[in-house]
């Protein structure tokens, strides 16, 4: 499943930044991460049930960011996943999670959700790159 969220919510996408917010403007900036993914799913949220999930999430920024904050940047994300029921857990038990980034326009956010283990899934050709990037 691909989902595309069109642009990244107003606010400041990094680690350091969403530690520094008031705890309710942080609630109001992880909402709209949930309303975003309900929008492009257009209301048909599909159940994962108890399946461990690959999450492949794409940034297209206007700047990059370093590791740290590219991975805690994603946090709200992976909390409305398991929120909407796309993603069973966000523990590594459940979630195995891999995030890149790229300098463009616009700015938004590809997603791709595989079910099941996806290494046990992939083909030789696709050892890389999930076909989000093909």
């Amino acid at each position: 499943m691909i989902i595309t969220v069109p642009d990244i919510p107003r606010g400041p996408n990094s680690r350091n930044g969403l530690f520094r917010m008031h705890w309710r403007a942080r609630k109001q900036y992880c909402e709209s991460w949930h309303w975003q993914i309900v929008a492009a799913l257009g209301g048909n949220v599909p159940m994962c049930g108890e399946l461990k999930s690959t999450v492949w999430i794409h940034q297209v920024r206007r700047r990059m960011l370093d590791t740290d904050n590219l991975y805690a940047s994603c946090k709200p994300l992976l909390d409305s996943l398991q929120k909407t029921g796309v993603i069973f857990d966000d523990s590594p038990k459940w979630c195995d999670l891999r995030v890149t980034q790229e300098v463009g326009k616009p700015v938004r956010t590809l997603i791709e959700v595989i079910q099941g283990n996806y290494t046990e899934n992939m083909t030789k050709e696709k050892t890389c790159q999930p076909s989000l990037y093909q």
